[in-house]
């Protein structure tokens, strides 16, 4: 019981290091029930062991995750390279004692990225970081191409670079259908307990404990795009649940539900109001069997924009299934009176 009880300890200290370089102690002892004393001694036993790092004073104590392994090597991307050199070469040997589906995820997430820096930034290079620590992996994937943003927006004539991150959301969005089908950076985000993505002066950060990506601009002089994943370990899901979420069921593995952040098509504080707001939400909707509307972080959104989804292209597409999420009481009053209107339309 001492044992099971000593490594629940280490291991809640260790992910919360994933979260935060303050001391995690006390938080800790209070969710074990256990004093102060006895979680810093398995603090400092992770801190002998080079499993974490120690900085600060007394009164102002910091921890991080060691690196236990770490490697960066910049290819040129050329005729010749594939992704699998980069997953046979640099990572696998890297990660070969960890179980089978850990491994299966690292290599979906590190071939998908690195094909689309080969197949789509049009740079010249592509450098990959692995960083392992005790309870996770980082990989980052960076090239110095146009940036994955710009590349949508030219693709579906926009210089509106937030219409491209709401595509890239969407799935099965590819500038190159006849070599992808754009379900890569739709199943990587979902497969890692952390997804960034960083383009064109936005970034993109997915992590599973929250429902909704968030989006941030940011200053950056680095030209290409930068995708950071990291898994915490021994990870709790499969690649084929993460797939049947979306899938069209038990018997078709057919890529058939999708999930639009509505938050991605709000600028500012501005409501979403117009029909020309919602048929960017809905450009490609018709092509999923089941489509979730998430509004989460909307506080409101007009007649038109709510009617052109709910009941123009519901009766436009009695196939598709619409499913909303986190809708709030005004934004739920207006898409109701929409469903009212389909109604006495059809």
């Amino acid at each position: 019981m001492a044992t099971r009880r000593t490594s629940k300890i280490r291991e809640l200290l260790l992910r919360s290091l994933l979260r935060s370089p303050q001391s995690p102690v006390d938080h800790v002892a209070l969710a074990q029930r256990v004093t102060r004393q006895a979680v810093l001694r398995q603090m400092q036993q992770l801190v002998r062991s080079k499993q974490v790092v120690r900085t600060g004073t007394t009164k102002a104590v910091n921890y991080r995750l060691a690196a236990l392994v770490e490697t960066r090597k910049r290819y040129a991307i050329r005729p010749g390279f594939t992704e699998d050199i980069v997953w046979t070469k640099q990572i696998a040997p890297l990660i070969a004692d960890l179980e089978l589906e850990t491994k299966d995820i690292c290599q979906y997430g590190v071939t998908e990225v690195v094909n689309n820096a080969i197949d789509h930034s049009a740079g010249k290079h592509v450098t990959v970081r692995l960083r392992r620590t005790a309870v996770s992996i980082e990989i980052e994937i960076a090239d110095d191409g146009v940036g994955a943003l710009a590349k949508i927006a030219a693709a579906i004539h926009t210089k509106d670079l937030r219409v491209a991150l709401m595509e890239l959301a969407k799935g099965k969005f590819t500038t190159d259908p006849s070599k992808h089908t754009g379900e890569g950076l739709f199943f990587t985000p979902r497969m890692f307990d952390r997804f960034e993505l960083l383009a064109n002066g936005h970034n993109l950060k997915r992590d599973l404990n929250t429902t909704q990506p968030i989006v941030e601009d940011f200053a950056s002089s680095n030209p290409g795009t930068r995708v950071t994943i990291l898994l915490i370990v021994p990870t709790s899901r499969t690649m084929q649940e993460v797939f049947s979420e979306f899938s069209s069921g038990p018997d078709d593995y057919r890529f058939a539900k999708t999930e639009i952040p509505i938050k991605l098509a709000q600028f500012g504080s501005d409501a979403l109001m117009s029909r020309s707001s919602a048929r960017r939400v809905l450009s490609r909707a018709e092509t999923f069997d089941h489509v979730v509307l998430d509004f989460a972080g909307v506080t409101r959104v007009g007649q038109a924009f709510a009617d052109e989804i709910y009941r123009v292209f519901a009766l436009a597409h009695p196939e598709v299934t619409l499913e909303t999420h986190n809708a709030n009481d005004s934004v739920g009053k207006m898409i109701g009176r929409a469903i009212a209107a389909r109604g006495s339309s059809a």
